[in-house]
């Protein structure tokens, strides 16, 4: 029963991170209602040094999935305790990257389940795991049994609404959180929230004040470093995702500062330095994330550093270990299906295509489009890519990369003013998206810029 410990883990499993928002869902009961007033606009953001000396001397996440797992060998009747250990399993997971725990807390959390049925921490605790492997449907259906025996449950209303923010039910979702932050003013967890369906619909200046509204609400909170990192690393990606690339790399040098090991933060330190040019130090910043974590995508952007360099026999290296993970990843955890499709429509479009497609059957939300479109178009499929472009601008916006990708498959088709268009703001919003797509964009516009004179 006891989750494998950081050390154990394989290389195979795991990820740099498992989803920008999974997090979140170990956020869900920490402190959710602890206070009930807005942050001020002019607040400042709190100090990392002061969230370090906090966490001095607090038990790490693996050891209070030990000390659970004690209780529930003591006391193995307890619902409670095996619900504590499913959480405590599920919050390691996001700490380490380890997709097996995913499994693990389900299997915690639905023995907690058979033991009583109408437990909530119970149900909750096995609607989290499942949506941490991406069974979002199966997740809203535990979820929904919490709801039809408290209607006003805090946890599952959140639970439920982030359930069909994943599943494309943008009306649901959107009305739920504005409820929630109607109800609870100012709590950081819904801020955060608040924040991604901004950066979901194109208003990342918005995605911003938020994020930076939600972290000034969690510098008030007695959060762990891990959780309390999460907040800075959510701002600090959405500040790179609009161009802000040196005040990005300040937000992450804080939650790195909070929390070393955070996952997501290691990663987008690669990101800014790569937006910043800095080539040299970001090359060395991924060659020692894929020495302690092999994943596809990292191998891809180390070889797109490679490539830049005039490194090319190293690039095809990293091309080939990324291509025998991604094989390996998408037949093992189908929850990795989002995070390969971007590296594979690169490398190999006929099996991005069938991972998007195989994505598409569980959930129908805005990413799932625009990668299915991008993953065709380099299959030589553009016409089938295009059905897909209303589904993917349905929020009215996205990211660069949404941009870019809805203006390359515009391009292919003929749509050469809205292609215009869209390439256009994806380059305004983040010139330096990608280090080797933000320049094909350029170059695509130029071409479709020509043609029009």
């Amino acid at each position: 029963m006891a989750p494998k410990s950081a050390t154990s883990t394989s290389t195979l499993g795991r990820k740099v991170p498992v989803a920008l928002f999974a997090a979140a869902l170990a956020i869900l009961g920490q402190g959710l209602i602890a206070r009930g007033s807005s942050p001020d606009d002019g607040s400042a953001l709190p100090d990392p040094n002061d969230i370090v000396l906090l966490n001095v001397g607090r038990m790490d996440t693996a050891a209070v999935s030990e000390l659970w797992e004690g209780r529930v060998r003591d006391v193995p009747g307890s619902v409670q305790n095996r619900a504590n250990l499913a959480f405590s399993t599920l919050a390691l997971a996001g700490e380490t990257g380890d997709l097996d725990l995913y499994s693990q807390a389900e299997e915690i959390a639905r023995a907690a389940v058979e033991l009583d049925p109408a437990n909530d921490a119970a149900t909750l605790a096995l609607a989290s795991s499942l949506s941490g492997q991406h069974e979002f449907s199966a997740a809203l259906r535990q979820v929904e049994g919490v709801l039809a025996r408290q209607p006003s449950s805090v946890g599952a209303r959140i639970a439920a609404a982030d359930a069909h923010l994943e599943l494309g039910d943008y009306d649901t979702a959107i009305a739920a959180y504005d409820e929630l932050a109607e109800e609870f003013p100012g709590i950081a967890s819904i801020l955060s929230r608040q924040a991604r369906v901004a950066a979901l619909s194109g208003s990342l200046d918005e995605a911003v004040e938020l994020a930076r509204q939600a972290l000034i609400s969690a510098g008030e909170e007695d959060l762990g470093a891990s959780a309390a990192a999460f907040y800075w690393f959510q701002l600090g990606t959405y500040q790179y995702r609009s161009g802000q690339y040196d005040e990005a790399a300040d937000t992450i040098d804080a939650a790195l500062l909070i929390e070393p090991g955070h996952l997501g933060s290691i990663e987008l330190q690669g990101q800014v330095l790569v937006a910043q040019g800095r080539y040299d130090e970001a090359i060395g910043w991924y060659e020692a994330l894929v020495a302690d974590a092999s994943a596809a995508d990292l191998h891809g952007e180390l070889a797109k550093l490679y490539a830049h360099v005039g490194r090319d026999t190293d690039a095809a290296h990293q091309i080939e270990l990324g291509l025998d993970v991604a094989r390996a990843q998408a037949e093992k955890y189908p929850a990795e299906r989002r995070h390969l499709i971007g590296f594979l429509a690169d490398h190999d479009p006929a099996f991005a295509v069938r991972l998007a497609r195989q994505d598409l059957e569980i959930r129908s939300d805005v990413e799932t489009h625009a990668w299915l479109a991008w993953s065709l178009l380099q299959a030589g499929q553009a016409d089938e890519a295009a059905t897909h472009l209303d589904e993917a601008m349905r929020l009215g916006g996205g990211d660069a990369w949404l941009l870019y990708q809805v203006g390359s498959v515009e391009a292919a088709v003929g749509d050469s003013a809205n292609a215009r268009a869209h390439l256009s703001a994806a380059l305004e919003l983040s010139p330096e998206f990608d280090l080797v797509h933000a320049p094909r964009a350029r170059q695509l516009l130029a071409d479709l810029s020509t043609d029009a004179t």
